[in-house]
């Protein structure tokens, strides 16, 4: 992991376009989770992991309202401080790389704006892992190379490394052994690209 999870501190969640952090998660999370249950309302258990979960607002919407086995991975020590309490239980303190996640468990993982805080060789091993476990759908957002998100100039972030296209990014989780199967936007300001595993 090339950024120390102190970096994530009270400052990284309350600047550049986290001015408002719970008013802007609450903004895009009911209708995120809505879409995502949409995919995975038949599977059996609606095991569902968040990467880079914060404060799990999309893992307590999930919860409480779709009734989904949640997980989260956290990096950030001051995210997991503030962690909602009905979800708090279900995340681990962890990197990506760290974690240590069961193969084909889950029956969506969820991974928005965690790649770009990775070296371009990172996002690969993260897809790869990405891939591992998933049972069936990976729902992934990043800011785009050429997008208002990606752009430092517009939407500074010290600590991002990689913006990649959103073309890149499907080649990145191809070469990991995933198809995408679409996109869609739920409000969280960047297209949601969804991925599956399942043969």
């Amino acid at each position: 992991m090339a950024q120390p999870s102190h970096a994530f501190d009270r400052k990284y969640f309350s600047s550049g376009s986290y001015d408002s952090y719970k008013d802007d998660v609450l903004s895009w999370t009911r209708p995120m989770a809505r879409k995502i249950f949409s995919y995975i309302k038949d599977s059996k258990h609606h095991r569902v992991l968040d990467v880079g979960c914060a404060e799990g607002y999309l893992m307590d919407e999930l919860y409480t309202k779709y009734d989904a086995e949640v997980q989260g991975i956290e990096f950030s020590t001051h995210a997991l401080f503030r962690a909602l309490p009905s979800i708090k239980k279900f995340i681990t303190k962890s990197s990506l790389f760290d974690a240590q996640i069961p193969s084909r468990k889950y029956d969506a993982i969820i991974c928005f704006d965690v790649f770009e805080y990775l070296t371009p060789s990172e996002n690969k091993k993260a897809a790869q892992i990405l891939v591992r476990a998933s049972r069936d759908y990976i729902f992934f957002a990043n800011p785009y190379k050429h997008s208002f998100q990606g752009s430092q100039k517009l939407n500074p972030d010290s600590l991002r490394i990689t913006a990649f296209t959103q073309k890149e990014y499907q080649k990145i989780f191809k070469d990991a052994g995933a198809r995408s199967v679409g996109t869609f936007n739920a409000g969280s300001g960047s297209d949601i690209l969804v991925f599956r595993t399942r043969k």
